[in-house]
Order: C-alpha cells, then structure tokens, then sequence
C-alpha cells in the first residue's frame, strides 16, 4: 500500500495556476453502498472492489490536487452519500 502522508504542501497552485486540493475520506459511515456508487461516480476508472477497499481502509484519498471545485463537489457527493471527508 501507498503511504499515506505526501511531502506536497496543501493549496500550492498547479501548472495552470488555479488552487488544488485533496480530497480524503476519513470515515465511509453506515451506507457503504451508496459511497461506494459515490466513490465510483467520483473516479470512474475505480473499480467495484477498489471501490469497497477503499470504504474499509480509511484514510482514503479520493482525488489528489485537483481543482477545488472539483473536489467540493466530489466531497458533496461523499458527504451525501454519508462519509466524513477532509479537504485539504
């Protein structure tokens, strides 16, 4: 397994100079399934397993620096779906 600590500062802008962030999922709640459907929709070369490993070993990160509206939104759908997610 990766290592879950990165050495990349949070907010550094990316090439096309619009702020980044990271999306963790600290916590997949009761509805496994639904996040599992939200973590697909979100990332949709996971697959169904990749999918329900990542409810089981939290900390997940969902998307890393990616623009921030983008990963606001996956966070709603996270949240929506019952997880506890983190954006840094």
């Amino acid at each position: 397994a990766a290592p879950s600590g990165t050495l990349e500062a949070p907010g550094v802008p990316s090439a096309g100079g619009a702020p980044t962030q990271t999306l963790t999922m600290t916590a997949s709640g009761d509805n496994k399934i639904a996040v599992i459907k939200a973590l697909r929709e979100i990332n949709q070369n996971l697959g169904l397993k990749e999918a329900k490993d990542a409810t089981e070993k939290v900390p997940y990160e969902v998307l890393k620096d990616v623009k921030a509206e983008e990963a606001k939104g996956a966070a709603d759908k996270l949240k929506v779906a019952g997880a506890t997610v983190e954006l840094k």
